[in-house]
């Protein structure tokens, strides 16, 4: 008996370890990337200019509109992955690979179908395109959907690796990915060719070679990733169904922001494109953030639920969240304070709508990453019919409300009122859908444990901006110290006020194990 509780104790110690180190990571990678991320945009905007970058926005924008596809098989497939790990099952997990690979051709030739006939008539009929434009982005249109492939090309191998918690590998392959988006973004300005369809080339020729990477990576690295003739059908209906009630996420997400994007170039055209294409950037630069909080979570959350072990899913949900809350709303204070001058030094230009839209995208960001702890319970259980059906529904009605709200001539920046107001709204609805399905979660300690802790340290981060802001210091300068001390101020007051003894310990054996390299 005494054997067996050291047994789970040094695998709770393994995980807690393992999970520390992925963390930090990915914390690394998401540092790196954000920066030349930020780098590329600029390069990208001066290279193409306010008009092209907002086409280009445009039409990447229709071709991610089936990104939600991506989104849903990725999930899926690292779900069953996981619970082959959890099982110990060799078997199983090479069973998932086979059918991952038969189900990312099949959809490969639906999308296809899709982006030839109906995809392509939105584009030209549909969209505000200068006609001098027209074949370049037509061009660049066919471009798009060949890098849309290769990215769903890739979802078996990432998933494997996601499922393995390999997080080393990934962070280098998305590493020398945004490396390269960089040098392409470096090399815009170079030469007479037509700047958009040789951006839209190199994007291509840039996820081609990630593509390879984790193809070489998996085959040689993971034995469960043996092609098998025969695979049993219920595992088809099995992926299938848990992919078909994740579609409607998916299918809010792609509203929320390529619909918004379609939406705000018909009635406001390409200028306002390019403003909500930086602010999507920012949102790009807050997921990895979260992401990077989120990803090393998921893969024990999903197999220790498959294990049973519901008080262990339940810490790491709550501390999980914490994480993730404490985290942004220590960061999003001074940026969102400051976004004038932040997008002045970044971008060299600016204007009012990329402001407004920058900042509401920040507000809209804290409230929707927060949904990621609960969906990884969602999925880890297989009861996400009810879930998806009736929170997705809420988020799905943001493409409607903006349209309305455009045609009865409100301002673009409404498009960010819609998505505020549902992503709180379907929030709400996910507390009392998890509590369905895990009966061990309680909203009212959730609540307690979240709420009133981030409302303090929101109180403390903004008088501390209001103070900052008071000095005497030139603008820039009052910006870069908002930006570097109200973070910290924000970190530290969490954690004296929003953290318990019990996760002051993971906390501490976080930095041991990960930072200072001590068990």
């Amino acid at each position: 008996m005494l054997g067996k509780e050291l047994e789970q104790q040094d695998d709770k110690q393994g995980k807690a370890q393992r999970i520390a180190h992925n963390t930090v990571l990915l914390f690394s990678r998401m540092f790196i990337l954000t920066i030349l991320n930020f780098i590329a945009i600029r390069l990208v905007l001066k290279g193409l200019g306010q008009e092209d970058y907002g086409l280009f926005n445009t039409v990447a924008g229709v071709v991610t509109t089936t990104t939600f596809i991506c989104s849903i098989l990725s999930l899926s497939i690292q779900r069953f992955y996981s619970v082959a790990l959890g099982q110990d099952s060799l078997r199983q997990f090479s069973e998932v690979y086979t059918a991952s690979i038969h189900l990312v051709f099949l959809f490969c030739i639906l999308c296809l179908l899709f982006f030839e006939t109906v995809g392509l008539w939105f584009v030209q009929t549909q969209l505000t395109i200068p006609t001098i434009k027209l074949n370049s982005v037509i061009l660049v249109y066919q471009i798009g959907v060949m890098t849309f492939i290769c990215s769903l090309l890739q979802i078996p191998f990432t998933a494997a690796v996601f499922a393995k918690e390999d997080m080393g590998i990934y962070s280098i392959i998305s590493t020398l990915e945004c490396v390269g988006k960089l040098i392409v973004a470096y090399l815009i300005g170079y030469g007479n060719q037509d700047r958009l369809v040789f951006y839209s080339g190199g994007l291509l020729a840039v996820s081609l070679f990630i593509l390879l990477g984790y193809l070489i990576f998996c085959k040689r690295n993971y034995a469960e990733c043996i092609y098998r003739q025969k695979v049993p059908h219920e595992l088809y209906k099995n992926i299938l169904s848990f992919s078909g009630w994740t579609t409607f996420g998916s299918l809010a997400n792609t509203g929320l922001t390529q619909g918004s994007i379609i939406l705000i170039n018909i009635f406001f055209g390409p200028i306002a494109n390019a403003a909500f294409g930086i602010a999507q950037q920012i949102n790009n630069a807050f997921s990895a953030l979260s992401n990077a909080m989120i990803l090393p979570f998921r893969p024990a959350m999903i197999k220790a639920y498959s294990e049973n072990r519901f008080d262990f899913v339940n810490r790491m949900f709550i501390i999980n969240s914490k994480i993730i809350l404490f985290s942004l709303i220590a960061i999003s204070v001074p940026i969102i304070s400051e976004m004038d001058i932040i997008l002045q030094i970044w971008l060299g230009q600016t204007s009012e709508e990329m402001i407004i839209f920058s900042r509401l995208m920040i507000v809209y960001i804290i409230f929707i990453t927060m949904h990621n702890p609960i969906t990884i319970i969602i999925h880890a259980s297989g009861q996400v019919k009810n879930y998806h059906l009736i929170v997705d529904s809420l988020m799905l009605l943001c493409f409607p409300l903006t349209w309305i709200c455009y045609k009865l001539g409100t301002s673009s920046q409404y498009v960010f009122y819609c998505m505020i107001t549902l992503s709180l709204v379907a929030h709400i609805e996910r507390l009392f859908q998890l509590k369905k399905v895990f009966s061990t979660f309680s909203i009212k300690k959730y609540i307690t444990s979240l709420a009133f802790p981030s409302l303090g340290q929101l109180l403390v981060c903004t008088l501390l901006e209001i103070l900052l802001r008071s000095g005497g210091q030139s603008a820039n300068f009052k910006a870069i110290l908002a930006c570097t001390i109200i973070p910290v101020a924000g970190i530290v007051t969490a954690y004296f006020i929003g953290i318990n003894p019990e996760e002051s310990k993971f906390v501490k054996s976080f930095f041991r194990t990960s930072i200072l390299k001590r068990p």
